[in-house]
């Protein structure tokens, strides 16, 4: 009986490791693709047509102060907002109520 209950604890243990690790491996592609587009919105106001739309942009061309500024601030939201509702809120699957 002791056994089982230790067995449960640990089983519970390891999906949480798991779902969190699993969050932790989607966040940084998340990022990347935020940053891309935030980047190809500032060097698309700062010189238009410099950058091809259908191109990948270095990471060192997206380090301005400004893309930054913005990437931060939607990271914040996102952990604001997940916070509040208790997962990531823009990449969720299913709306707030159906989990």
């Amino acid at each position: 009986m002791l056994a089982s209950k230790y067995h449960t604890a640990l089983g519970c243990g390891l999906l949480l490791v798991v779902m969190s690790l699993g969050q932790a491996l989607c966040k940084a592609p998340f990022l990347r693709i935020v940053e891309l587009d935030l980047c190809r919105s500032y060097h698309a106001q700062r010189s238009p047509g410099a950058v091809p739309s259908d191109t990948d942009l270095t990471e060192d061309k997206c380090k301005a102060i400004s893309v930054q500024k913005d990437l931060a601030m939607i990271n914040a939201y996102n952990m604001a907002v997940s916070s509040i509702i208790g997962k990531s809120a823009f990449r969720s699957p299913f709306p707030a109520g159906y989990s």
